[in-house]
């Protein structure tokens, strides 16, 4: 969970703010909030129900309140109390619409030790980063040195390059394969994907001891052909070859072949094993 300190500077009213996301199964929407509260006089405000104005601010320390809320707490023996931003009494804007892509953004706490609306404290402070899921809950693709938003994001060529989920999935399967070659002693290494394959000795031949998982193309299971080749993954129906090696099945059994695609998919120096072999 990636969490968000704010400094604050206001030294009668706030000993220390976190933020952080809250965690749930959707999309979250609010954000955890605590602060000790102190009045005027510095002493701590315990057990007892406070006011508290919450606003996020545009650009500056001064901008524009894009969103605006309040809460009524009870503050504990030690005087902190504990809200979720985005869950409060709305006054102004809605939490769920913030661009948290188009920052600076500032928080602005207004306290009333007494717990109406007469807030006599404030303080206001940078927000330094913005909860990553919330911002990457607006954003649909990779955004380029503009700021653009990039649709359509292609495997990567070189190293600045955007990544898919998919692709780094299938990176670390190869890497893991990769490690087990090395504790094996054996293995080769297929230049067509990348993959990396076990290998056992029997007898003096020499053995893949994994399935094969080249996967140029991928055909549903109700294309049929003697003289095309033809690529399946089991219990796949698409046709999106990415999608297709993302699934349990591709990462455990690899790729079912017609005879048109077997006799040519093996790795440059092998072969189909003939009936004496």
């Amino acid at each position: 969970m990636k969490k968000i300190r704010i400094l604050s500077r206001i030294l009668l009213s706030i000993a220390f703010v976190y933020l952080s996301v809250v965690s749930s199964a959707q999309s979250p929407e609010k954000v955890s909030y605590q602060s000790v509260i102190r009045d005027a006089s510095g002493e701590l405000v315990r057990s007892q129900t406070v006011g508290i104005r919450i606003s996020i601010l545009h650009g500056t320390a001064d901008g524009t309140a894009v969103y605006v809320e309040t809460h009524t707490p009870e503050t504990n023996v030690n005087g902190l109390a504990t809200i979720e931003v985005g869950n409060g009494t709305p006054a102004t804007g809605t939490f769920s619409s913030i661009d948290w892509g188009d920052g600076p953004y500032f928080l602005k706490v207004e306290t009333d030790p007494e717990g109406g609306t007469s807030y006599s404290i404030a303080g206001t402070s940078e927000i330094m980063s913005v909860p990553y899921a919330l911002h990457a809950k607006n954003v649909k693709g990779a955004v380029d040195a503009d700021n653009n938003v990039v649709s359509n994001v292609a495997d990567p060529v070189d190293y600045q390059d955007a990544a898919t989920k998919v692709y780094v999935d299938l990176l670390n399967t190869r890497i893991s394969r990769l490690e087990n070659t090395i504790k094996s002693g054996g293995g080769i290494f297929d230049e067509r994907d990348g993959n990396y394959y076990n290998t056992v000795k029997i007898g003096e031949q020499i053995w893949m001891a994994e399935n094969l998982a080249y996967l140029p193309q991928i055909n549903r299971p109700s294309e049929q052909s003697y003289t095309i080749p033809l690529y399946y993954v089991y219990e796949y129906e698409g046709t999106e070859v990415n999608e297709a090696k993302a699934i349990e099945n591709y990462q455990i059994y690899g790729v079912l072949y017609n005879w048109q695609a077997a006799i040519s998919a093996c790795p440059s120096g092998w072969h189909l094993p003939s009936d004496d072999e």
